[in-house]
């Protein structure tokens, strides 16, 4: 009887570990933001495109005047969804064609992404410190 229970509790242990190691491998898969440029902070003037209520990640696209006129997309990625909807933050928070003002960490190769800092919608401020004047158009 012994040696069943020893098996039996064998078997359970391996099962255990083994789900563990497969719940375990999302989250070592998960990046880091060391993409974004800490050191750079920029400030950007533009209207949402599309406003991505996704995990793990929400999205904003924002088309944004250059210093030439042209419209340029850029991809501003946020916290997931549930860390948003803490602060307040729904699906509906932005709409496509709001004008907002966003704060924003730039990446690294000068591509047209960032990461989300704070900003001002068309109600006021949004998540965080609301922008200072100035900064990109």
């Amino acid at each position: 009887m012994t040696r069943v229970f020893n098996y039996t509790l064998m078997a359970t242990a391996v099962v255990l570990a083994a789900l563990t190691a497969v719940t375990a491998r999302p989250a070592l898969a998960h990046h880091s933001f060391t993409m974004f440029d800490q050191s750079k902070t920029v400030t950007l003037h533009g209207t949402v495109k599309d406003f991505r209520w996704t995990n793990p990640h929400v999205f904003i696209q924002l088309l944004v005047k250059n210093d030439q006129g042209n419209e340029e997309e850029w991809s501003i990625e946020m916290t997931s969804p549930e860390h948003l909807s803490r602060d307040g933050w729904r699906p509906g928070t932005l709409k496509p064609g709001d004008k907002v003002t966003l704060i924003v960490h730039p990446l690294h190769s000068n591509a047209k992404g960032a990461q989300y800092l704070s900003g001002t919608g068309p109600n006021g401020p949004l998540l965080g410190e609301p922008p200072p004047s100035g900064g990109r158009k």
